[in-house]
């Protein structure tokens, strides 16, 4: 899951010889960083954006109007 979020996400900072790189959940809308330990879901649409969500927030992404946020 730390790939993707490297992938997908937005750069934050160097720690060591990784980077770590934060995106944003479509649930509840917090931060979630690439070095987190959390259960993590997500997909990737056909146009190759990604979507990441805790697994807690399952039920409310699809309908959510949280998008990506700065």
């Amino acid at each position: 899951m730390n790939k993707m979020i490297q992938k997908y996400g937005q750069f934050v900072r160097l720690d060591g010889r990784q980077s770590v790189c934060r995106t944003v959940c479509q649930g509840c809308g917090k931060v979630i960083m690439s070095d987190t330990t959390e259960e993590i879901g997500y997909s990737i649409s056909k146009r190759g954006e990604a979507n990441f969500w805790h697994k807690a927030c399952e039920g409310d992404v699809w309908m959510s109007k949280v998008r990506w946020v700065s």
